[in-house]
């Protein structure tokens, strides 16, 4: 994920409220050369909580882990890593939904069920790298 000259691994955390959903993120990201998973969490308070604790690059994130507040809940966690980069996956429900998950602070968004590549691409994209693959769509 990082080039040779940048020995230094993107942290990231991933949150959704499916244990097979984080179990299945783990071991993808696991085999990502480049990354290094600092935590997970199921819901807002842990999200809060590492995010707080391990002010990680990238923050993966199912709406649904964020509870009642869904998207609307990501200034609160933008104020509470400010440098880590926001990025949404879920099922799309099309490019009205796409669209508006990025107006609501999302750096980058993915949808769950396309190929690991896209998962990587969207965190490439969020993090400014500029040969991102066209299946991340990125904030604008």
């Amino acid at each position: 994920m990082n080039s040779p000259q940048n020995a230094t691994p993107t942290t990231v955390v991933i949150a959704d409220r499916s244990a097979a959903m984080r179990a299945a993120l783990v071991r993808m990201f696991a085999a990502e050369p480049g990354l290094r998973l600092v935590g997970e969490a199921e819901d807002a308070a842990g999200i809060l909580r590492l995010l707080r604790r391990e002010r990680p690059d990238a923050l993966v994130v199912d709406p649904g882990a964020l509870g009642p507040g869904g998207l609307q809940s990501l200034p609160l966690l933008r104020g509470a890593s400010e440098g880590t980069k926001i990025i949404v996956a879920d099922f799309p429900e099309g490019p009205a939904f796409t669209e508006s998950v990025l107006r609501l602070g999302a750096d980058a968004f993915v949808a769950k069920g396309t190929a690991p590549d896209a998962w990587f691409a969207a965190i490439r994209s969020a993090l400014g790298d500029s040969s991102t693959a066209a299946s991340a769509i990125p904030a604008p």
